[in-house]
């Protein structure tokens, strides 16, 4: 069985969700906690004024935020539960000087599509009490003084939270409906970004209900003009790695040469990886994928012998 990336979703969809305090909210991937290169499989949310945060799954936050993803089948139980704890401590004092962050500035969130029954079992075993707080959203109590809580996917309030609860395999029909109708709506360069790295991840874990999805007109346009944009981004990206090879290339060969020639073979790669994309996450022909990204007919013999 193909693994599927959750977590480049997850975190689109999160930030997604918040997006409405971008200005003070800054995410921080891969923090290094040891003079080791040892890194956490976690997102650092850090705030940057004193702002509470109206949307119910960052009502907990404080200055700095630590956010475990988990895919819909990984584990969740008090051993991850102690696993986050021990990464609040270890960034707490590998972080800044003596002190620099106080663990009263500090919260932690767990994330996973499906609820984590035995873990709250364990939790409550333990003396600690879980608080169904907000509609899938459980503040873990009474164990200690870090605000801690954990976010079920499937059980966020849908009309809400869209983004959130199609990064599963899990997703409904009307989940991928909405998400679809609020992300058709987006402008904005970052917005976009955090829908595509979502979309990708939902149509990958959700295959069979994308398929019904596209059976309706209006969805299936939708659905294959934002497929479109994600193409041009990554036909964009493939150019300016090829010219970038192109220079370094161009510095030992001659600088236009290389330059022309990096740009051709970006261009190439680009489309190359463009079509795969379409044809499986799209579910066309060749002929089908090759028509919507207009490849013209003398190229059309190469793409096929290659792909």
């Amino acid at each position: 069985m193909r693994r599927i990336a959750y977590q480049q979703g997850q975190q689109g969809a999160l930030e997604q969700t918040l997006r409405a305090y971008r200005d003070v909210l800054e995410y921080q991937h891969g923090v290094t906690l040891s003079k080791q290169p040892i890194e956490i499989d976690t997102l650092v949310i850090k705030k940057l004024a004193d702002v509470p945060i109206e949307v119910d799954v960052g009502a907990i936050f404080r200055r700095y935020n630590i956010v475990e993803f988990k895919s819909p089948r990984d584990e969740l139980c008090i051993d991850q539960f102690s696993d986050l704890m021990t990464y609040i401590f270890r960034f707490q004092s590998k972080t800044g000087g003596a002190n620099e962050i106080k663990l009263d500035e500090i919260t932690g969130t767990l994330f996973r599509s499906v609820r984590p029954k035995a873990l709250f079992r364990e939790f409550e075993r333990i003396g600690g009490m879980v608080e169904r707080r907000y509609d899938g959203i459980y503040y873990l109590r009474d164990f200690c003084r870090i605000p801690i809580q954990v976010i079920v996917g499937d059980e966020l309030n849908p009309d809400r939270h869209a983004a959130l609860r199609v990064v599963s395999d899990r997703a409904t029909l009307d989940d991928i409906r909405r998400f679809i109708q609020e992300i058709s709506q987006l402008t904005d360069s970052a917005d976009r970004n955090n829908a595509d790295a979502v979309l990708q991840v939902s149509i990958r874990a959700n295959e069979a209900m994308y398929e019904r999805v596209k059976e309706e007109q209006h969805m299936c346009e939708a659905l294959e003009e934002l497929m479109a944009d994600a193409i041009e981004k990554k036909v964009r990206q493939g150019i300016k790695e090829g010219l970038e090879k192109g220079m370094e290339k161009g510095m030992e060969k001659g600088m236009e040469k290389g330059m022309e020639k990096g740009m051709e073979k970006g261009i190439f790669t680009a489309k190359a990886d463009a079509l795969k994309n379409i044809m499986e996450t799209l579910h066309l022909s060749l002929d089908q994928a090759m028509a919507a990204l207009k490849i013209p007919p003398e190229e059309k013999a190469t793409f096929a012998a290659l792909i």
